[in-house]
This record gives structure tokens, sequence and C-alpha cells, in this order.
């Protein structure tokens, strides 16, 4: 009988739902973060530029400190 016999049938029973619930919460999650997906393109493009205009600006603040310390260095 192995693995069927009226001993070990009483251990299978409840680790097939444990392992099922987590095989349909796993699922679950995997649609929810589906869906949420198509949302989320929106909000990743925003923070895109948010991210590319701070760049832009931090680049023109290194540029004009940059051009500022030269002057001063150099007396130009």
């Amino acid at each position: 009988m192995g693995l069927f016999n009226p001993a070990t049938i009483w251990v299978l029973i409840p680790l097939a739902a444990i392992i099922g619930s987590m095989m349909v919460k796993s699922q679950r999650i995997r649609a929810e973060a589906a869906l949420r997906g198509v949302g989320d393109d929106k909000i990743a493009q925003e923070l895109r530029d948010a991210i590319l205009r701070l760049e832009t600006r931090v680049a023109n603040l290194e540029r004009a400190v940059t051009t500022a310390e030269t002057e001063r260095k150099y007396a130009l």
C-alpha cells in the first residue's frame, strides 16, 4: 500500500489542501499583477519623465557650479 495506507492518508489530505490553496493564491496574485500592469505603464512613464527632468536640472546646476568655480579660480 505504501503512501496510500490508512495510517498516512490523514496526512495527505491536509497537505493537498494547503498546496492547493497556495496554488490558487499564487494564480490570484499573478492575475492582480497583470491587471495592475496595465495602469502601471502610465505611472512608469510619468516617473521616467520626472527622472529625466531632474537629471537635466542636475546637469545644468553642475555646469553652472563648475563654470563659476573655473571663472573664480582663473579670474576670467
